[in-house]
């Protein structure tokens, strides 16, 4: 899980600049549906195929690999359905998934939630933190140092990942890993822009789902101190007390994975820079 959530901050740290209403909105891909078949080698291998609707606002992954470590293997089977209100995680082997808010809601209700005079202020300070968190991560971006089926692509590198993502929207194109040993490849090797069916965006049936509500509450509280936090010009921090009236009997202190926190830092400062 956090190779993948590193996948995605540097694929966000690599993203373009595009204009919004919202810049914490997701990318919009030039294509309204398609379908984006990837190749999984190295010690996780396998497929991946990516479908996508309503120009990216909504996406279906499916993942079979096999990762072979130290004599164990593991099989995985999954799909990650994200839409632009909930996520998604369903082992089809196990016919289980958690349901849980996309963060990226909390992040466009807070920032809406603002004048234009302070949305300009998070803009500005959203840079600011970024290019820091880039520089304390010893990280690297290359833009458009390769061309992936046709697309020019930014390459981002940091802590042992290195992402290619299309340089003039946010689609990740290929990733590759070294960490602890651990090597790993996943390349896009077809890209068709053809009508996908409902289907593959439908939750398959038997499907046991639980909501993470702790989850969402910690994301929730998350983005209203990173917002404010952005406003004021203070380094946002990555700790936070579930919203009110939350009770998950856990203590009020929560500390959050610092990758989603770049996430929403990063994306922001990368809107700034047209390449």
């Amino acid at each position: 899980m956090r190779l993948i959530l590193l996948s995605i901050l540097l694929a966000l740290l690599a993203s373009p600049s595009m204009t919004w209403a919202n810049p914490f909105a997701n990318d919009k891909f030039p294509f309204e549906e398609g379908s984006i078949t990837y190749k999984v080698e190295g010690n996780t291998s396998g497929s991946q195929m990516l479908y996508v609707k309503d120009h990216g606002k909504t996406t279906a992954e499916y993942t079979q690999t096999t990762t072979k470590m130290f004599g164990i293997v593991q099989q995985e089977n999954t799909l990650t359905l994200t839409t632009p209100d909930w996520v998604y995680d369903i082992d089809l082997t196990s016919r289980s998934a958690t349901k849980s808010v996309n963060p990226e809601k909390y992040y466009i209700e807070e920032y809406n939630k603002l004048s234009s005079a302070d949305q300009k202020k998070v803009d500005t300070n959203a840079e600011k933190f970024g290019i820091s968190t880039v520089e304390s991560l010893q990280g690297t971006v290359e833009k458009k140092a390769a061309t992936i089926l046709g697309y020019p692509c930014n390459i981002t590198s940091m802590m042992g990942v290195k992402v290619y993502t299309a340089s003039q929207f946010g689609l990740v194109l290929k990733t590759e890993s070294n960490i602890m040993g651990m090597k790993s490849l996943t390349e896009a090797t077809h890209i068709d822009k053809g009508s996908i069916p409902d289907s593959k965006f439908a939750i398959p049936s038997g499907i046991n789902i639980l909501e993470d509500h702790e989850a969402d509450a910690m994301a929730r509280q998350m983005a209203v101190n990173v917002i404010e936090s952005l406003r004021t010009g203070q380094q946002p921090t990555v700790t936070a007390q579930p919203s009110e009236g939350y009770d998950g009997g856990q203590e009020q202190n929560q500390e959050f994975d610092m990758n989603d926190l770049q996430n929403q830092l990063n994306k922001l400062m990368n809107q700034q820079h047209a390449q």
